[in-house]
């Protein structure tokens, strides 16, 4: 194991340590601005989303792939794969039938996730103890019951699963404080499940008895989307950085910061390495995944493929680098924090995570850790043994007055208000956050995919490389919390 001392001089020296190609000169905020409006622009003329599965999904595909091919040589793949669209028809209901009879409103009060079978169901409201996270929490649950959760801990999917394994006939989970309901993501239920405000919530966990009502429609179709995969010339194969972003939006909207403004990031990273492609000692192989809001299935389908396929191509892979949301309106500069992660990745994430920081204290800018829990598109990787790292500026939890204090900003206001919402547009996105972390990223990468004591040391703690398998997630966590 690495200790403190040597892993912050390992990762000091080589961010002090860069080429005479910097990577920071060759990316461009005036760029990402053209991406972000090319990417809404797509969005308006395609139903006014860039959801996997839809064409406003396909056409910002194409245009990645189209500045890729302009400005590069990399080779660059789409890797199609099969997933189950799901779709709510008609208008869902959600009404307590007693004591005090009350239709809530479809969008502020409650939404369905798009992923419940068809159903029309009565019955009495449980609340569950804790978070509903763990089947010990269904212990004494009454079967046929609908089950009140808290939202947090674990992914909407898991929930789902372990309520419906407790016996329960269907689950609501409601929102943290001062929230709404929200579009939440999974790509199955084998229940009913319903996402609640933290108002309806709270009203429901501080009575008894209470019944409840929930009537939804749905739709199921195997669709196609794709994965696009860019990959450097250059570099050892051996040693394979992933950097990647999920290009896919919430059919609700545009997705303009989510994840717009990832994949535009990391769209100008993929840019500038190839500016500076002579210096790489890794390849850089850049990823935008399909599907990650209905539950992160590209990156999963990548990694699955991989190992069923070319299990060795899965041991070069030394570690990913994710982006996700970095230019929330209300945002909070967060590093992803490595030192939390599963034992078998913890290493060599705490060393991406040291990279990240020593930058962010070289550019006296502020940062915070930020939760290492598999929510995006590196949980796929970290399942399997690789170390990960990357930015994110905060979804939908409410920035509090440390974080004002720290950040600017409003408190008791969520990082991004318009998180999975029509308004998520380029009026969306902090200026200063997404020129902040661009620059960064790119630092980081360039430490990265440079400095081949560094590759070597994190690729070496990989468990892919060691005792493969030693930490496997359960697959019901393919979701976003």
């Amino acid at each position: 194991m690495w200790t403190v001392t040597s892993l912050l001089v390992l990762s000091l020296l080589s961010v002090s340590a860069l080429g005479s190609c910097e990577w920071k000169k060759h990316v461009s905020v005036d760029r990402i601005w053209d991406h972000l409006k090319e990417l809404e622009t797509i969005a308006y003329s395609n139903g006014g989303n860039r959801a996997a599965g839809n064409p406003g999904y396909l056409a910002s595909i194409e245009y990645v792939s189209s500045v890729l091919k302009e400005h590069t040589d990399y080779h660059i793949e789409l890797q199609p794969f099969n997933f189950k669209q799901t779709k709510i028809v008609g208008t869902p209901t959600f009404s307590e039938v007693s004591p005090n009879p009350v239709h809530y409103h479809d969008g502020d009060d409650f939404k369905v996730f798009p992923a419940s079978p068809s159903s029309s169901l009565t019955a009495v409201v449980v609340t569950v103890p804790e978070l509903g996270c763990s089947s010990s929490d269904y212990a004494s649950f009454p079967k046929g019951a609908i089950a009140l959760v808290a939202r947090g801990s674990c992914s909407f999917a898991e929930k789902s699963a372990l309520a419906a394994s407790g016996g329960a006939s269907g689950v609501l989970i409601y929102n943290s404080p001062d929230g709404l309901a929200f579009n939440g993501a999974m790509d199955e239920s084998k229940i009913p499940a319903v996402a609640l405000s933290h108002q309806v919530g709270l009203s429901l966990f501080e009575r008894k008895d209470v019944t409840v009502s929930i009537t939804v429609e749905t739709s199921h179709t195997i669709v196609k989307t794709f994965n696009l995969i860019a990959e450097t010339k250059e570099g050892n194969p051996d040693h394979v950085i992933i950097v990647g972003s999920h290009l896919d939006s919430v059919p609700a909207g545009p997705g303009i910061n989510d994840n717009g403004s990832g994949s535009s990031t990391n769209l100008e990273l993929a840019l500038a390495t190839y500016k500076c492609r002579e210096e790489l000692s890794s390849k850089v192989r850049f990823a935008w995944w399909g599907a990650e809001e209905v539950g992160l299935l590209g990156s999963h389908f990548y990694v699955d493929n991989l190992k069923a396929t070319n299990a060795t191509a899965l041991l070069d892979i030394a570690l990913n680098l994710n982006f996700d949301m970095t230019a929330s309106p209300n945002y909070e500069f967060g590093v992803y924090d490595g030192s939390s992660g599963p034992s078998p990745v913890r290493d060599g994430s705490w060393a991406i995570q040291k990279v990240f920081e020593s930058i962010f204290t070289k550019e006296k800018t502020p940062y915070t850790l930020a939760a290492f829990t598999g929510r995006s598109d590196y949980g796929p990787f970290i399942e399997e043994g690789i170390p990960a790292g990357g930015l994110a500026t905060g979804a939908e939890v409410v920035k509090d007055m440390e974080g004002r204090s720290k950040f600017g900003g409003l408190a008791n206001t969520p990082f991004d208000p318009c998180y999975h919402l029509v308004c998520d547009t380029v009026e969306n996105i902090s200026e200063v956050a997404i020129s902040a972390n661009l620059h960064i990223a790119a630092q980081a990468l360039q430490t990265l995919s440079t400095d081949a004591s560094l590759i070597r040391k994190i690729h070496k703690s990989s468990s892919v490389n060691g005792n493969r398998h030693s930490y496997q997630k359960s697959r019901i966590a393919r979701s976003r919390d």
